[in-house]
């Protein structure tokens, strides 16, 4: 990828990233405005001026889970994640004559990426509309049932996995979903008779569609991409009415009567509308993986770190795959190569692992330094399921396995990585997480190098997010931040020795400045770079029928023996994705907003997009703002310090086309230069990816 002869967002694959915005709060520049200091764990309390703070103990809930399995109709229980960040559609037909076609095609996918949205943030996952593949104005035909037309119409050859429309004949359901689920992949994209008729579809009812206003459509679009993302109607889960059971129901939090999974004809009253604060934490239990270690300062970046002399690599996993396939960086006078090397994940000389997944077990890769050995890194393989086998790959020298581990878990868990050994921090601990009252356990390498799998450790009985990071900052182990938002509390653990509680405190969230109600996002970085981690809650809002939720930035003002943080008001904006990393070389991190694909300065569109933002943070927790025009497609940021500049680069990664192109971090120019366009390993997913945290 060399450097770009007009560098900067002048530059191709840049063209028009200048573009400031003024009207919008999210491009002002805002210093810090203090609120109070909160201490979540600690003896010395809060400032007097401080919010009020409620400990109380939180009870331990009945655990309503369900063992997962891989078996049965649905072998796919989650996307694997190559998938997942390609859940691509394409729109088939819209109603309308010739003058009202278009506005009904704007508000469709207006409100479709508004729906998919806000399962997007929560899942990781990332739905991208493949434009040019859209058929809108042709009818659909179907030669077998012409009075039955169930499957849109796209472009031959479109790479779409699902297709989205709109008829008539499913106002009657209110709109449905036939077969846009996970599922197996031997499964036919297209029907044989006629061609280029997607079988998996996304249908709006056409009543919905052209009646004026957005919240009628918006609540069958949210529950209609819930099932696109797997997750079955709640009536399966409560289990009320016979008539409303599934035979295969996914329970990964309690039964939740608010779901915007529920429907009309199972559940008394109203549809429930919007997003419940346990629909988006089951598809963060179902889809999310765990993120690589928080590096405090680059050039490691987020990733695996750097081999000597070399910057962050990349890792690309195809489902199922043996080996995966390792980008190394090369610097060079024409700018940054990247030598591509297969990485085994077991025997060099290909001995087959007895057990190793198929390409239908969605296995979930996720990074973390086991063996504490500087230049390289370890994997960590969970297939969800009983009968999906589980695995550590060990890094070894020159990109080849170290060794191979196995391990095993039955249910859905989340994988939580962290130098939570308090004997040595350069070696991470992972903390397998099951929700509820099912038994957490953890993962470490034991002093002959074998995987080591405990179950007399702490246990974390609620429903909550993990957050684990180096709150105290250097010296000190990762402490864990739970986020419950069924209890709506905040639980800290303050962590020592071998992941040991030396504390423990839980506060209701809202005398910790945090609503009950409404989409929040927590996203770890250093932003006054202070060496200690902070956290930027971001409050998703402007929406029609969401409530307004107020951004909050935590700065770390915790100690050896406190978990404490000075408050701040910000205000984000609404349909941004925040991605963390040090975009100008200086030591604080920055937040990148990336507007998700047809959100316009305005509001959401059909359209066209408008611009996403860098905050770049400074010393004092203040920032100021550039926009920027992000390659069209809705692509990954994948972030890292490449070149090992001290700065943080994003190569932007097109997964359903199969193109990834890289934007070069200019060192204290805040500007970046903007690469020429490169093939990825097909039907691979980088290992690492992750919004916020």
């Amino acid at each position: 990828m060399p450097p770009d002869p007009d560098p900067g967002p002048s530059g191709r694959g840049c063209e028009g990233a200048d573009l400031l915005v003024g009207v919008e709060d999210i491009a002002l520049p805002q210093r810090p405005v203090p609120m109070g200091r909160i201490v979540l764990v600690g003896d010395r309390g809060g400032a007097p001026d401080g919010p009020v703070r409620r400990r109380h103990p939180l009870q331990a809930l009945p655990s309503p889970i369900l063992p997962a399995t891989t078996e049965g109709p649905r072998i796919h229980e989650r996307w694997d994640e190559a998938r997942k960040l390609a859940l691509s559609f394409c729109v088939g037909f819209v109603p309308g004559d010739d003058e009202t076609r278009p506005g009904n095609y704007d508000k469709l996918v207006r409100l479709l990426a508004v729906a998919a949205g806000e399962w997007e943030r929560a899942a990781d996952a990332n739905f991208v509309h493949l434009r040019e593949d859209d058929e809108i104005t042709d009818p659909w035909v179907n030669q077998r049932y012409p009075d039955f037309p169930t499957f849109p119409k796209c472009r031959p050859g479109t790479s779409a996995y699902f297709g989205v429309g709109s008829a008539q004949y499913v106002d009657a359901l209110g709109g449905i979903v036939v077969g846009a689920v996970p599922q197996l992949w031997s499964d036919p994209i297209w029907e044989p008779d006629p061609p280029h008729e997607l079988r998996r579809a996304l249908l709006l009812g056409m009543s919905r569609l052209v009646t004026p206003g957005d919240i009628d459509a918006l609540s069958v679009l949210r529950h209609e991409v819930g099932h696109v993302l797997g997750f079955v109607h709640e009536e399966a889960v409560l289990g009320d009415d016979p008539a409303c059971a599934v035979a295969d129901p996914r329970a990964l939090v309690p039964p939740d009567g608010a779901s915007v999974m529920t429907t009309p004809q199972c559940t008394p009253g109203e549809e429930n509308a919007v997003l419940s604060p346990a629909d988006r934490l089951s598809a963060f239990l179902l889809h999310h993986t765990g993120r690589s270690r928080f590096e405090l300062r680059a050039p490691s970046g987020y990733r695996f770190g750097p081999a000597p002399s070399g910057g962050a690599q990349i890792l690309w996993h195809t489902p199922g795959a043996a080996e995966g396939v390792l980008w190394k960086p090369v610097q060079t006078p024409a700018g940054v190569t990247f030598e591509v090397v297969p990485f085994l994940y077991f025997d060099p000389l290909g001995k087959p692992v007895d057990g190793w997944y198929g390409d239908t077990d969605s296995e979930v890769v996720v990074p973390a330094r086991l063996s504490g050995v500087p230049g390289r890194f370890d994997l960590v393989f969970y297939g969800p399921g009983p009968m999906v086998p589980d695995y550590a790959v060990l890094g070894g020298a020159g990109g080849t396995s170290g060794g191979l581990g196995r391990w095993h878990e039955d249910g859905f868990v989340q994988l939580v990585p962290g130098a939570f050994d308090g004997a040595n921090l350069a070696r991470d601990v992972v903390y397998v997480y099951a929700p509820g009252a099912l038994p957490d356990r953890v993962l470490r390498l034991g002093p002959d190098g074998d995987l080591l799998v405990r179950s007399d450790v702490a246990q974390q009985d609620a429903f909550a997010y993990p957050v684990a990071a180096p709150f105290r900052g250097p010296g000190h182990p990762d402490d864990l931040l739970w986020w419950d938002p069924i209890e709506h509390a905040v639980i800290v653990w303050r962590v020592d020795g071998d992941l040991e509680q030396v504390e423990v405190q839980a506060h209701a969230q809202e005398d910790l400045g945090l609503p009950q109600e409404g989409e929040l996002v927590p996203a770890v970085g250093d932003f006054n770079g202070d060496g200690r981690a902070d956290l930027f809650w971001y409050g998703v809002h402007g929406r029609p029928n969401v409530a307004q939720i107020p951004d909050r930035l935590w700065l770390s003002d915790s100690t050896a023996t406190e978990i404490a943080f000075e408050t701040f008001p910000r205000t984000a904006g609404d349909g941004f994705r925040p991605v963390v990393g040090d975009f100008d070389g200086d030591g604080v991190d920055d937040l990148l907003w990336q507007r998700s694909a047809y959100f316009t300065s305005a509001g959401p569109s059909g359209s066209e997009t408008g611009p996403s933002y860098i905050w770049y943070f400074d010393t004092a927790g203040g920032h100021t703002a550039k926009a920027f025009m992000i390659p069209e497609g809705d692509p990954v940021p994948y972030v890292g310090d490449f070149d090992e500049d001290g700065c943080h680069d994003i190569l932007w990664v097109d997964v359903a086309r199969g193109a990834a192109r890289l934007w070069r971090c200019r060192p204290a120019a805040r500007d970046f230069d903007c690469g020429v366009e490169v093939d990825t390993p097909p039907g691979a997913a980088p290992v690492g990816v992750h919004w916020g945290f």
